[in-house]
């Protein structure tokens, strides 16, 4: 594999992770505006 391969590849499994993160705050805030919506 060539430098720009690796690098592709690395980036590919840095945004996988990243959008999982992403999504996993997004479902935390969603929860979070449910529930203190449901308190105020």
């Amino acid at each position: 594999m060539t430098t720009v391969e690796e690098s592709i590849a690395a980036y590919r499994v840095c945004e996988t992770r990243i959008n999982a993160v992403q999504q996993a705050l997004d479902a935390a805030f969603a929860e979070e505006k449910s529930t203190s919506s449901v308190d105020s």
